[in-house]
C-alpha cells in the first residue's frame, strides 16, 4: 500500500484586498524584502526614492496573478551603486492603485 500526503490539503488562500505590506526588517542592512497581497491580476510596478523624491530603483514586474508575493531590495540604485543611510520611500502601483511605505536603510 501507498500514503500520500500532500500538504494539509487546502490551496493557499487568494487575498481579499490589493495591499503593500509591511517592510522587512526595517531598518534594514543590508537587505529589505517588500511583500504585497494581490486580490486581482494587475500589473505591477514597486519604485524607490530617496529622500529628495529621486527614483533610486525601479522593479517593473509586469502581470501577477492573484496572489502574495515578495521582492527583496540589497540597497543598491539603478547602477549597481549601495545607497547611502537614511528614509527611503518604496511605491508599488498595481493596475491603477498606488500604495507607498517608508523603509530606513542602515549602514
Amino acid at each position: 500500500s501507498i500514503n500520500y500526503s500532500h500538504g494539509s490539503g487546502n490551496a493557499p488562500e487568494i487575498p481579499l484586498v490589493t495591499e503593500q505590506k509591511a517592510i522587512y526588517p526595517n531598518p534594514f542592512n543590508p537587505v529589505a524584502y517588500l511583500p504585497f497581497d494581490l486580490a486581482t491580476t494587475a500589473n505591477v510596478r514597486i519604485d524607490i526614492y530617496n529622500a529628495r523624491g529621486q527614483l533610486v530603483r525601479a522593479f517593473d514586474l509586469g502581470s501577477k496573478a492573484p496572489g502574495r508575493y515578495k521582492i527583496e531590495w540589497d540597497g543598491t540604485d539603478v547602477t549597481g551603486r549601495s545607497c547611502g543611510t537614511g528614509l527611503y520611500h518604496v511605491r508599488m502601483v498595481a493596475g491603477k492603485d498606488s500604495y507607498l511605505r517608508k523603509a530606513v536603510l542602515i549602514k
